[in-house]
């Protein structure tokens, strides 16, 4: 009976904390951008629950993001975007962002954005062998 009990609760619980809001994307790849480029990503989400769920927050892991979403309340079967802005000025290397949408019930839903930053040369490349650095031995 005490087995029976404890599958009871776990099974009643598994339900709590979980977004009626379905995101139709949770990660998005930008592939390579240039160093000091700003790049924006629309996470488009649907209310599958049986009440309206409005967005209160959406926090992100780095400065480098701005998101902007409507505050009003998003009604049954509708849909509706969260834009995500990532500015890329001062990076390089591969990237890996965390974006956490949280709605008014409590549930939070993890996005992520992805991509490599490549530097802008102003000057030949140490590679381009037609252009030497070296001055000529004349």
């Amino acid at each position: 009976m005490r087995h029976f009990f404890i599958i009871f609760v776990f099974y009643s619980l598994s339900g709590l904390g979980q977004s009626s809001l379905k995101f139709l994307e949770t990660t998005h790849r930008f592939g390579d951008l240039y160093e000091n480029e700003e790049v924006s990503h629309n996470y488009i989400f649907i209310n599958q629950g049986e009440d309206s769920v409005g967005i209160v927050n959406v926090e992100s892991t780095c400065e480098c993001i701005e998101a902007v979403w409507k505050t009003s309340k998003i009604p049954p079967k509708a849909s509706d975007s969260i834009t995500v802005y990532f500015d890329v000025s001062d990076r390089c290397g591969a990237f890996h962002k965390r974006i956490y949408a949280v709605d008014d019930q409590g549930s939070s839903t993890a996005l992520y954005m992805t991509g490599y930053v490549c530097l802008l040369y102003t000057s030949p490349s140490p590679r381009d062998r037609t252009r030497s650095r070296m001055p000529s031995s004349a």
